[in-house]
């Protein structure tokens, strides 16, 4: 499998595979849930948005080149180096996104489901994402850490009018669980909620 690596105007190094009709830009999608329940997961909430629309969704983001350890600007990796790659790339998202550190979370393993589609914003010409799903357990107890530690993150930015921390650390305000009895309103729309859709879907399809 071939890996490459796209450096952005933001300067960000994103990870690609290469196919025949474009680039394939790499990303995850967590779904962390207590032992023993399935179907409730975490969602992070977007930054300074009112609680009561569409502005939760499950930790995820983009791949990027770091996460992979590759020298050089391009691998052709074993499957072993992928999935290990990815999984660095995901810890690091989770523990941005929902403040939730990797020690914190049991059996990270990756799903049998992929989503992908057309990236006609992105700045390489024909490219295409694709979203990697993975799921793992963590306990109440961690939640209610990662919620401590949002907390203070939000007071923190409240209080300095202006702050230097990096904007990853600052795109989410507010960790939850989440169950789909509690109605779907809260959840952001188009492919993040047509991922936690299919996450669902796949519960029901192995009787969960």
């Amino acid at each position: 499998m071939l890996v490459k690596y796209h450096t952005f105007r933001s300067g960000k190094k994103y990870s690609y595979i290469e196919t025949e009709t474009g680039p394939v830009f790499l990303r995850n999608i967590a779904f962390l849930t207590p032992k023993d329940d399935d179907r409730t997961i975490v969602v992070v909430h977007e930054w300074g948005k009112k609680s009561n629309t569409a502005t939760w969704e499950p930790p995820k983001g983009q791949m990027e080149w770091k996460e992979f350890e590759f020298p050089g600007k391009s691998k052709d990796a074993t499957m072993s180096e992928f999935l290990q790659g990815m999984k660095r790339g995901l810890l690091r998202e989770i523990e941005e996104e929902a403040k939730i550190p990797h020690r914190a979370i049991h059996t990270l393993i990756p799903l049998p489901l992929q989503y992908s589609q057309d990236w006609p914003d992105c700045e390489v010409p024909h490219a295409r994402f694709l979203y990697q799903f993975w799921h793992g357990t963590i306990s109440p107890t961690a939640l209610k850490n990662a919620q401590r530690a949002m907390h203070a993150l939000v007071e923190h930015v409240a209080a300095a009018k202006a702050t230097t921390i990096p904007s990853d650390m600052v795109e989410k305000d507010a960790v939850e669980f989440w169950n789909p009895q509690n109605g779907w309103t809260p959840l952001r729309g188009l492919f993040s909620k047509k991922m936690t859709h299919m996450y669902y879907k796949y519960l029901e399809t192995h009787g969960v």
